[in-house]
């Protein structure tokens, strides 16, 4: 009896302790347009009107004969969140491509995605900004 209280009771602190993080230090991203869309919705104390985030890419022959990210821009990060740290994951069917960045300007360039990560096979993207 004590173990499942104790089970739901660490539960309830990680989705509470996940929610707060995610409203206290994550970035909002608006998705316009585009080959490559995808996007998670939270807001943050230095960038209130979220940030915008731009795949390019280009077609890979082999071996997965589709069109593929290339790179990742994040920009509209507002002047706030200057010199502040990013952590950005592109979340696609079968991986998650992560990366950070230290003292973020306006907008952020990614270096290649790697491994390589079809369009059609991207879910989401989650940008986590700390002031």
């Amino acid at each position: 009896m004590a173990s499942a209280r104790r089970k739901s009771a660490a539960i309830a602190l990680a989705v509470v302790g996940v929610a707060g993080l995610s409203l206290a230090s994550a970035s909002t991203l608006n998705v316009s347009g585009g080959t490559i869309q995808a996007g998670t919705t939270t807001s943050a104390s230095c960038d209130a009107d979220g940030v915008q985030a731009k795949f390019t890419s280009s077609y890979a022959a082999a071996p997965t004969n589709a069109y593929k990210a290339d790179t990742l821009t994040i920009s509209g990060i507002d002047a706030a969140c200057a010199d502040g740290d990013m952590r950005v994951s592109v979340v696609a069917d079968k991986t998650t491509v992560e990366f950070t960045a230290t003292k973020i300007g306006q907008t952020w360039t990614s270096t290649a995605i790697s491994p390589v990560i079809p369009a059609a096979e991207i879910k989401s993207v989650a940008v986590v900004i700390t002031k």
